[in-house]
């Protein structure tokens, strides 16, 4: 058994154990050094990605003066409802624009074609159609009531638009008369 303790006894080397302890000491406090140099790394790393971070999330973030998702869906239908009436009324109003044109092209032509026909050739004059119509472009509207039976009028616009009815009774000579008509009408 001696043996055996002189070779345990070599084994336990007191000294190289308390080296290799110390060796172990020394790695231990250089792995604690180094990971604190990596933490502070990485926190110093980590300082300017978290105010991006932060930036970022404010920026994302929809702003006051901006309507919600739901209230600018609302906007957009709304305004989209206002488009498709005026598209509306345009339509109509562009339709209708083309019937009056139609209808314009249409009189021009019948202008055009009433104005080349020569209406002497197809109609006989009628003296008293043509004074009655010189009469009423001059102001003077012969006006009969045949169902009262009351005396005929004659209605005169003046050059100042000013309206007269004279009575023909008969009661003035016909001088006075037209000199009468003449004066209301030059007024």
């Amino acid at each position: 058994m001696i043996p055996i303790i002189h070779d345990i006894r070599a084994m336990c080397n007191p000294v190289e154990d308390i080296n290799l302890m110390k060796r172990v000491a020394v790695l231990m406090e250089e792995s604690v050094r180094e990971r604190q140099e990596d933490v502070e790394q990485m926190r110093s790393e980590l300082k300017p990605l978290t105010s991006k971070l932060v930036a970022a999330r404010q920026s994302c973030q929809r702003p006051a003066n901006v309507p919600s998702p739901a209230a600018h869906a609302q906007a957009i239908s709304r305004l989209d409802a206002k488009r498709f009436k005026l598209v509306k009324s345009i339509e109509e109003v562009e339709g209708s624009l083309n019937e009056k044109e139609a209808e314009y092209s249409r009189l021009r032509a019948e202008l055009k074609e009433l104005e080349e026909k020569d209406v002497t050739n197809d109609v006989e004059l009628d003296g008293t159609a043509v004074r009655l119509n010189l009469y009423r472009e001059l102001g003077f509207q012969w006006v009969e009531d045949k169902a009262s039976g009351d005396a005929p009028k004659i209605i005169i616009r003046s050059e100042s638009e000013d309206v007269h009815l004279v009575r023909l009774d008969g009661s003035a000579p016909d001088f006075e008369l037209k000199n009468r008509l003449w004066e209301l009408n030059s007024k």
